[in-house]
């Protein structure tokens, strides 16, 4: 499940191009498909590598933030 806040994610050119296909051919199987592998879990992939560095004990969240305060 997503985090649900701001993302934002590229594509490469071939998914541009796909993109384009899916808009030109009105193909909306091919645009869930699109949405899930170019969008959804490349976002998905995104946040569970900020959440496994805070949740695996090697950093300490309080103290990035507590950096931020000082500045």
């Amino acid at each position: 499940m997503l985090e649900i806040r701001k993302s934002a994610t590229s594509f490469n050119e071939r998914e541009m191009l796909q993109l384009e296909s899916i808009i030109l051919d009105r193909d909306a199987p091919g645009a869930l498909v699109f949405l899930k592998t170019a969008v959804y879990d490349k976002i998905e992939q995104s946040q569970r590598g900020k959440l496994k560095n805070l949740l695996d004990g090697t950093t300490d969240p309080s103290q990035s933030f507590n950096q931020l305060q000082r500045k």
